[in-house]
């Protein structure tokens, strides 16, 4: 088994904006608004900000908040 070790930083950032599954329209948001955040900020970032932004991107881009799923039943008609 592995540890993940993080700096106090990134610690804090966490405890603001935990990189996650969105579920609901007021976490999507939430979300895009911490990443605009980031975006605009992004010469600026410290190490630790420019982790958490690219630890919320790579799950925004792997689980969007959409599901593929939700876009089937409009295809198939069981």
């Amino acid at each position: 088994m592995s540890v993940l070790t993080v700096g106090p930083e990134y610690k804090t950032l966490l405890k603001k904006a935990a990189p996650k599954v969105i579920h609901t329209e007021e976490e999507n948001e939430a979300y895009t608004e911490i990443l605009y955040d980031l975006d605009r900020r992004s010469k600026e970032l410290t190490p630790a900000e420019k982790d958490l932004h690219t630890d919320m991107r790579r799950l925004r881009c792997s689980d969007p908040f959409r599901p593929v799923w939700s876009q089937l039943s409009k295809v198939t008609d069981f």
